[in-house]
């Protein structure tokens, strides 16, 4: 800062003046010059009888320095387009994730994947007399293992080619030997001695995502734990009603075709 702007080189960097450093002076109008021609102005200084032995490196290297932060300040795009060219970090995915929920916030029931099934085999699970074992289409390239304890209520015939409704997001859990990929849903009455498994309507794919309204659609959590939390939260929130249409917390359980329901018309819990 000042009027005069002084550029040091020890004195080994000239030849004729061994014994004691030399200063180079540059004017304040010069010294601004510099910032923005200094290669020209360097060369110039450097055929001057005030500096006849200069090393040219030595300055050059000097000056490089508050040149290329001039120039890096120059070029310097404003705060705010900096920030909106910053490519997207972790920091960024997780502004826009919290940006997200804030338009649209999942419940615990959003978190659950209820798709529409088709049963498309079934066998008696080889290891215990009460459950099944069944092959579900729900979309996916393959169908799903499932198995299920509905030997008592529902016979073998009726479960084969049986559209069902499918909680897809489950933790898989191994069930006597066999890994169950889900849970199939179903209507029982008060003291549990009717179960039924509950239906998509009539036109409703394999494969189809049951929503409620007023819990966002897509906000399903992976299969794993919190989904399977999910469930356990709010699980006493599914009923049927006088008409066997299955609900949650009063609002039926829709596809795009309709809404779901107990084929046997069954009024009672759902589980």
């Amino acid at each position: 800062p000042g009027s005069t702007n002084l550029a040091a080189v020890h004195s080994t960097a000239f030849r004729r003046a061994p014994s004691r450093p030399t200063l180079l002076l540059f004017p304040a109008p010069f010294s601004a010059m510099l910032t923005y021609i200094a290669p020209l102005s360097l060369r110039l200084a450097l055929r001057s009888p005030l500096a006849p032995a200069v090393s040219p490196q030595i300055v050059l290297r000097a000056a490089r320095r508050p040149l290329a932060a001039a120039r890096a300040a120059a070029d310097a795009p404003p705060p705010a387009e900096a920030a909106a060219a910053t490519p997207a970090g972790e920091g960024s995915v997780k502004a826009a994730e919290k940006a997200v929920e804030k338009q649209v916030e999942a419940t615990e029931f959003s978190r659950l994947e209820i798709r529409a099934g088709r049963i498309v085999a079934v066998e008696k699970h080889p290891e215990a007399d009460t459950l099944y074992v069944e092959q579900v289409d729900v979309g996916e390239e393959e169908p799903r293992t499932i198995v299920s304890g509905l030997v008592k209520y529902v016979s073998m015939e009726d479960m084969q080619n049986r559209d069902v409704l499918v909680l897809c997001n489950l933790k898989p859990r191994g069930m006597r030997g066999i890994k169950s990929f889900g849970m199939l849903l179903c209507a029982s009455n008060e003291d549990h001695s009717v179960v039924d498994p509950l239906r998509a309507p009539e036109g409703a794919a394999p494969g189809a995502l049951i929503s409620v309204e007023g819990h966002p659609a897509g906000t399903m959590e992976p299969a794993g734990n919190r989904a399977s939390k999910a469930f356990e939260k709010v699980s006493g929130g599914f009923k049927t009603d006088e008409d066997g249409v299955a609900t949650f917390e009063g609002k039926p359980l829709m596809t795009d075709v309709g809404a779901c329901y107990s084929p046997g018309k069954i009024v009672g819990s759902v589980s």
